[in-house]
């Protein structure tokens, strides 16, 4: 078969053979400073053996490494991630961690890191088909190697080259690519195991050029070479393609047997390490020579496992040849229902191979059968026809987008305009709620002034009237003097009420001293007179409020003190005043019955109406909550500049 085996390297780490066990235990103990580096060397002991614990822990190195914010550890970690993802067939991930590995490595001045990042973009864009955007990031990242004096990755790199040249059909230059590789690994001391590994690959790569040159004696040199470093290093995505590529040179020698030995081992190697990329080509060889010893069951398994891989990997030119497995396999079976599929997806395919594009498939097929000149007018025809229903499509949809802009212009107008009638009327709404407290609070200070500085004032001297006459009476008769003074001791208490009224609705306190003296005086004067205990805490505000402001809280904190007076049945009741950040906050908390806040609201309740009142003329929201275990927390925020 003529297949094209890829072999990427990669560079060195990637096949370093660390004992995982021994590293997960040293895991346990590492301080967190070193644990992205465990964790790194535990990414690539594993990509040999198990590709999906290598990628998590190459992640788990990731975060640690973002964590301690160490840029050097985040670059390592992602270029072993690019890495990983090279064996796992991911494209998109490769591209995205070596983006995310270059910059760093260029800032940090890496050139060896710089290289393998270049690397990384190079293997990307190579596994999506864009090869020679894939041989330009190899050749970028041969000089930084070679500055940092990084030979084995300069030769990697060149091994790359090679690759690419081998897909684009320029063999001479691959194969002289590789074997400058060769020659350089094979004569300088290999100390790694990584570095044999890598010189496996080359010998890999060399076989596949001589395979497709049909010199296959060499091929099966060197493929057998490739085998015997993977036995030795116990590699097994060296030994699932070296396999491949000795299982191909025995194939084209007449060596069936041996091919189909070669093949299965190919499969079960690629298996064990998780390595997909490295079935297409064993399976279709198996799948091949079990059609060949008439083994049909047998070929269709090995046919189909390398058909679902190739539609993975998009690859057309293993496509291409694999259907045509399929359409000599439904023949041997005599399934001809799919005959026709399998021989039109084979050549679409092996024309895709060779650049032949279906438009020009097209072209191909009207010149050979448009010879007569009622076919010709008749395509014409279609195509005129095929042109004014696209016009006539174009022209409905084009109305229809038109009407469908037109709709939502008028809907997004009149959304605006309710918008603004909707906030008018809520401003007008304000401007009347704050008529009507103004005019109220008008009102009070009005009769607060007629009590304190009429009623209040005739009380006075009404009793001082009888202070005087109650001495004149004192010595004539002493029965009356002790009734008049019963009744001016009436008359104090009354002057005393009067004024008490007069402060409640204007507290002079308010005006001269501020919000906070005057709450002290509130729960003083309504909460302690009759047994409940009081608590006042206040922090972090301002001198002085403005008025508004201050009057609002004090109307609201009158209102919730008289709900707890006349309804929560409470012994204690805690008042905080405070502003956090840009709000004024008023808390009153009870231990007292609870106060079903939404119930209360449904009813229209007049104290907690205006409460709600006041609240939203001054921009404010509150809230009311049940207590822990019992009573009720309202909670006032006023918005202060």
């Amino acid at each position: 078969m003529k297949k094209l085996l890829i072999c990427l390297f990669l560079s060195s780490s990637l096949f370093a053979q660390t004992k995982t066990d021994s590293l997960e235990k040293v895991l346990l103990t590492t301080p967190a400073s070193q644990r992205p580096k465990t964790l790194r060397e535990l990414c690539n002991a594993y990509l040999s053996t198990d590709i999906r614990k290598g990628i998590f822990y190459g992640r788990k190195a990731l975060t640690e490494a973002e964590k301690l914010a160490d840029e050097e550890a985040i670059m390592r970690c992602n270029l072993a991630l690019n890495r990983a993802y090279v064996f796992y067939g991911n494209s998109d991930s490769i591209k995205y961690f070596s983006q995310k590995a270059l910059p760093l490595a260029i800032k940090l001045k890496n050139d060896s890191s710089t290289s393998r990042a270049y690397m990384g973009l190079g293997n990307a864009e190579f596994y999506k088909g864009n090869f020679e955007s894939a041989l330009g990031y190899y050749l970028q990242g041969i000089p930084p190697a070679e500055k940092a004096n990084d030979l084995f990755q300069a030769y990697s790199l060149q091994n790359n080259v090679g690759t690419v040249n081998m897909r684009l059909g320029r063999r001479s230059e691959a194969e002289k690519s590789f074997l400058q590789v060769a020659n350089y690994f094979s004569t300088h001391k290999l100390p790694k195991p990584s570095d044999i590994v890598s010189l496996g690959y080359v010998y890999t790569n060399l076989a596949t050029i001589c395979y497709i040159s049909n010199r296959y004696k060499e091929a099966l040199d060197y493929a057998n070479k490739a085998v015997r470093i993977g036995q030795q290093q116990q590699n097994g995505h060296l030994l699932a393609r070296s396999y491949a590529e000795q299982g191909n040179a025995y194939q084209k020698s007449d060596r069936p047997d041996e091919a189909l030995a070669a093949f299965l081992k190919a499969c079960r190697a690629a298996r064990e390490v998780g390595d997909e990329s490295a079935l297409i080509v064993p399976s279709a060889g198996a799948g091949s020579i079990f059609q060949v010893k008439n083994q049909l069951d047998s070929a269709t398994k090995y046919i189909d496992q390398a058909l679902a891989v190739a539609k993975k990997f998009n690859d057309k030119n293993y496509l291409a040849e694999i259907y045509q497995l399929q359409v000599q396999l439904v023949s041997a079976k005599r399934e001809y229902k799919n005959l026709n599929l399998y021989e039109e997806l084979a050549r679409t395919y092996r024309d895709s191979v060779n650049n032949e594009t279906i438009a020009e498939k097209i072209s191909e097929t009207q010149v050979k059968y448009e010879t007569a000149k009622k076919e010709k007018e008749l395509l014409e025809q279609r195509e005129q026809n095929f042109r004014q229903r696209t016009w006539l499509i174009t022209l409905a949809l084009s109305l229809l987008a038109l009407l469908l802009l037109g709709y939502l212009y008028y809907s997004r107008s009149r959304l605006k305009q309710k918008a603004l009638l909707d906030a008018a009327v809520i401003r007008e709404q304000q401007l009347g709620l704050n008529a009507v407290i103004e005019a109220q609070e008008a009102e009070r200070r009005r009769i607060a002034k007629d009590l304190h500085d009429g009623i209040a004032q005739e009380l006075v001297a009404l009793k001082l009237g009888f202070n005087v006459l109650q001495n004149r009476l004192g010595n004539v008769a002493p029965a009356e003097a002790q009734r008049l003074e019963d009744l001016s001791s009436q008359l104090n208490d009354s002057c005393t009420e009067v004024r008490n009224i007069a402060h409640v609705m204007m507290p002079p306190t308010l005006e001269q001293h501020g919000l906070v003296p005057s709450l002290e005086m509130l729960l003083r004067n309504s909460l302690e007179p009759v047994g409940l205990q009081t608590e006042f805490d206040h922090f972090n505000l301002p001198t002085r409020l403005n008025e508004k402001t201050e009057l609002g809280l004090y109307r609201i904190a009158q209102e919730l003190l008289n709900n707890v007076l006349k309804h929560a049945q409470a012994d204690k009741v805690i008042l905080q005043l405070y502003q956090a950040g840009n709000n004024l906050i008023m808390r009153i908390e009870d231990n007292g019955k609870s106060f079903d806040f939404d119930e209360a609201k449904r009813r229209g309740s007049m104290g907690l109406l205006n409460i709600l009142s006041r609240v939203s003329t001054l921009s404010g929201t509150y809230t009311s909550e049940k207590g822990e275990p019992t009573g009720t927390v309202a909670t006032v925020r006023i918005p202060v500049d």
